[in-house]
């Protein structure tokens, strides 16, 4: 077996964790020339959704996480999906997240969907409570649902034949950037005013620039709220899976609702003291940036 088609099937794997067994085959007939790539249909404005989000990230050493992961994971709720991340080629690097760090676009691969996904950052702080400097992040987002039946995955296959094929992804020949931009023309990206006013700077077309595992687990904690909704700590971990070496980002997460009744920094408050039980230390962390997402996975725009 080549290289090429040894790290290709391994990406398959990580996906067919999120697929249903269906849409693997249909990727697997794509690998292998059995299938051809069907014309993809747009998704009509009515379609989108937009939310507003705000999170809490702590980034962690991967001793760190280990250690928390060894005392929660028999109780806790652990989720997976992969995501596609993608951005623009000049022609010699990625531009989008070099010059318009706010700026994320992706497909989540779930269980039931493909999420399209466009989000821009609002705003970004932190929250200093003593031993953790926490990143606090509001972001707005607006998204596209796509079904399993559709061709994404006929046109993921074919993308991950190209970037699994040993280039660096900083460094696309002119016929494999046309191959990706071609292939990825028409689908229908939501739109976003922030985001798209930003990227007017630059002749935009999108191609695959990065493939991530996301790991989390769930732990409950008792928050204060109106509706009395509960939230979760979570521990995560991403692969970038065409990384050389498959390098991997560790971080403690929480989504705040608006519902809450209490503060960002209660709450980080109340998530120290938890972390403080479990022997996480200053030295455990790493201290947060704006665009932390993107520095942490160190191929990915190297």
């Amino acid at each position: 077996m080549t290289e090429m088609n040894f790290i290709t099937r391994s990406a398959l794997r990580l996906l067919n964790q999120a697929f249903q067994v269906h849409v693997l085959s249909k990727i697997l007939l794509v690998i292998l020339g059995l299938a051809q790539l069907p014309a993809f249909s747009i998704a009509s404005a009515a379609e989108q959704k937009l939310k507003e989000e705000t999170e809490l990230h702590l980034s962690l050493t991967e001793q760190a996480f280990s250690k928390l992961i060894q005392s929660v994971a028999p109780t806790a709720e652990r989720i997976q999906r992969t995501d596609l991340y993608f951005d623009s080629h000049n022609g010699s690097e990625f531009v989008l997240r070099r010059n318009v760090e706010e700026a994320k676009l992706r497909i989540q691969m779930r269980d039931d969907s493909f999420v399209i996904q466009k989000s821009w950052l609002i705003d970004s702080s932190t929250v200093n409570t003593g031993e953790y400097e926490w990143m606090v992040s509001k972001r707005e987002s607006s998204v596209v649902k796509q079904s399993l039946k559709g061709d994404l995955p006929e046109k993921i296959a074919q993308s991950l034949t190209v970037l699994s094929s040993g280039v660096t992804r900083n460094s696309l020949s002119l016929s494999q950037k046309t191959l990706l931009e071609n292939l990825w023309s028409t689908l229908p990206w939501p739109r976003l005013t922030d985001f798209d006013s930003a990227a007017q700077r630059w002749p935009i077309q999108w191609v695959p620039a990065a493939l991530v595992k996301k790991e989390r687990w769930l732990i409950p904690i008792s928050p204060t709220g109106k509706k009395n909704a509960p939230l979760y700590i979570q521990l995560g971990r991403d692969t970038d899976v065409l990384g050389s070496g498959k390098p991997q980002a560790f971080e403690v997460e929480l989504e705040l609702s608006r519902d809450l009744e209490e503060s960002d920094s209660e709450i980080a408050d109340k998530v120290s003291l938890w972390l403080l039980r479990h022997g996480i230390v200053t030295e455990d962390t790493k201290v947060p940036t704006r665009t932390d997402f993107f520095r942490r996975l160190e191929s990915l725009y190297p």
